[in-house]
């Protein structure tokens, strides 16, 4: 039996240019608010953008994968699937 060399980074999150997509998706709304405000606002939020995901990319560290979709969900700006539709509910009883 030979044995099969398995790739390490078979769940990472997938990489957008140099950010992982959750970063990428920050640093991306960061921007389009600076397109939306124009001329200076722009230069200034693709600096605060750059802030963002590095402060973003320190608190990860950390954490497990995929947290920016548990905040969200935890936030309740999201929906998990059909039976948990309010993340703001903290206790579900069945």
């Amino acid at each position: 039996m030979q044995p099969i060399p398995i790739p390490q980074h078979v769940d990472s999150q997938q990489q957008f240019f140099i950010y992982e997509l959750d970063e990428a998706l920050l640093f991306f709304g960061c921007f389009g608010i600076g397109t939306q405000i124009g001329g200076w606002g722009l230069l200034l939020m693709i600096l605060i953008g750059h802030q963002v995901v590095k402060r973003f990319q320190r608190y990860k560290n950390g954490q497990m994968d995929g947290i920016l979709l548990h905040l969200v969900f935890w936030n309740g700006f999201l929906s998990l699937n059909d039976r948990y539709t309010d993340g703001l509910e903290r206790e579900t009883f069945l």
